[in-house]
């Protein structure tokens, strides 16, 4: 079989590519998932998004027989998928688009717009109000606001100008958010920037006058992520920057405060990569000269990372979250061996709680998945039947990079296979009785991936170490 395994693998880079993307749906090609399917020769459920193609193969229950589109008309075949909100992604143009309520996302990079895949994304709250406004509810730290200035990330006229005071003086905008956060809590803040005559933007949170904040620098011209800085205990965990199309940045903050009397959210402006002057809040303080910025899609979110951007008016908005999984209409899903296989994108690899890849269990004591650790941002494989059998820990995945993992089990024999390395063996254990598989999570709405899904699959039968390599390179 490996001669095949390989044999194939090379006829599959034109899908890579995209050369022959979608050549499968409608016209009765040989689609990425019918090759994955192939490969494993066995029972097996694969889907691949590089060009929208599904296969299931069911010799126990021949109706659950697919060949075919993995989503038709924004609607998974054979999966049950769901979102109870709306939310946003980057289309194909790199602009944000948003799907309705229950349809799946299709992502892109939007630098070099190539195919990210299906976004898969926990339930996240934006408790900033008026994101896309400047000019209602956000106070004003001499910084005055524009509205609907120039194009926005999203192709519409509503990104806003900041315009700096010509005086010495603090330079930000502010949004009030009392009461909203809590002391310790890992929040992050991002905002859309564009440079308009000022050089630097900042995002900043603080607990009121009370000298408890973090804040943030980002060189808007650069590219780069400058410097950060708290006082009062306030702690920052990281900053970052995405190039969006048209000079846009979408700029992040991740940190937390331990107490204070008041909460705010601060944008603005420094003309200095470290600045060192500030007020209580931690706002920017220089001389101005009427410099500008452009501003659009601020958000405030629990967690340690910034999600897809979740707009907002007058009050907070919570996007739900994904959940794709297999009916249990009766697939074969072995007692005895299996393979699980995933090739994902991620922005982030820590975060509470775990993130899953694929999850194999039944609804009581058995579960078998593949896993990003939420404290070391590890890759795990890890087991359980009633209690721990199995932990293979593999790499921490690159940000923004297409990482393969694929898993083999049977008992006594477990396998982690990540990029073409072997990550690990383990000789214990059994596969007990599954009887669902998630793709993204782990029981109904938990643990979700927060990744882009390039394909997936899960074979009922235990490939090899090299068949699981030669899957993975």
């Amino acid at each position: 079989m490996i001669g095949a395994l390989y044999s194939a693998l090379m006829v599959s880079t034109a899908l890579y590519t995209g050369v022959v993307a979608n050549a499968y749906v409608g016209q009765g090609g040989t689609g990425r998932a019918q090759i994955l399917a192939a490969l494993a020769a066995a029972d097996c459920v694969a889907m691949s998004f590089s060009d929208n193609t599904m296969k299931i193969v069911d010799s126990v229950t021949p109706a659950n027989n697919f060949d075919g589109a993995a989503i038709s008309g924004g609607v998974f075949n054979k999966f049950t998928y769901t979102r109870a909100s709306t939310a946003t992604f980057v289309g194909s143009n790199g602009l944000i688009q948003t799907a309705a309520s229950g349809v799946p996302r299709i992502d892109y990079d939007p630098t070099s717009l190539a195919l990210l895949g299906y976004r898969h994304e926990g339930a996240r709250t934006n408790l900033c109000k008026q994101s896309e406004d400047q000019t209602t509810t956000w106070g004003s730290f001499n910084a005055t606001a524009t509205a609907n200035s120039i194009a926005s990330p999203d192709g519409t006229t509503t990104a806003d100008t900041i315009t700096e005071t010509a005086t010495t003086t603090v330079q930000s905008r502010y949004m009030a958010l009392t009461g909203l956060l809590s002391t310790g809590t890992n929040y992050t803040l991002s905002a859309f920037f564009k440079a308009g005559t000022q050089q630097y933007g900042v995002l900043s949170m603080d607990f009121g006058a009370s000298t408890i904040w973090i804040r943030g620098t980002y060189d808007l011209n650069g590219g780069t992520s400058v410097s950060s800085a708290g006082a009062g205990g306030g702690t920052v965990v990281s900053i970052g920057m995405i190039a969006y199309p048209n000079g846009w940045y979408r700029c992040t903050l991740t940190g937390s405060l331990p107490s204070g009397i008041g909460q705010e959210m601060m944008v603005g402006m420094s003309d200095v990569s470290n600045p060192t002057t500030t007020n209580q809040y931690g706002a920017v303080s220089y001389v101005g000269a009427s410099k500008t910025i452009y501003v659009w899609g601020t958000q405030i979110e629990a967690g340690a990372y910034a999600t897809s951007y979740i707009p907002t008016t007058t009050v907070s908005v919570t996007r739900a979250t994904d959940a794709l999984s297999l009916p249990n209409t009766g697939f074969n899903l072995s007692t005895s061996e299996g393979t699980l296989y995933s090739a994902t994108t991620s922005v982030y690899n820590n975060g509470t709680p775990d993130r899953n890849f694929m999850h194999l269990a039944n609804t009581t004591t058995v579960y078998h998945k593949i896993a990003v650790n939420n404290s070391t941002g590890n890759v795990e494989f890890y087991g359980s039947d009633t209690t721990l059998q199995y932990d293979i820990v593999g790499s921490n995945p690159t940000n923004g990079v297409l990482t393969k993992c694929a898993a083999g089990l049977a008992a006594n024999d477990f396998v982690l296979v990540q990029n073409a390395v072997v990550k690990g063996t383990d000789v214990s254990g059994t596969v007990g009785a599954p009887t669902s598989l998630r793709i993204g999570e782990g029981t109904p709405g938990t643990e979700a991936a927060n990744a882009a899904f390039y394909e997936c699959m899960y074979v009922a039968l235990r490939l090899s170490n090299a068949e699981l390599q030669a899957l993975t390179t």
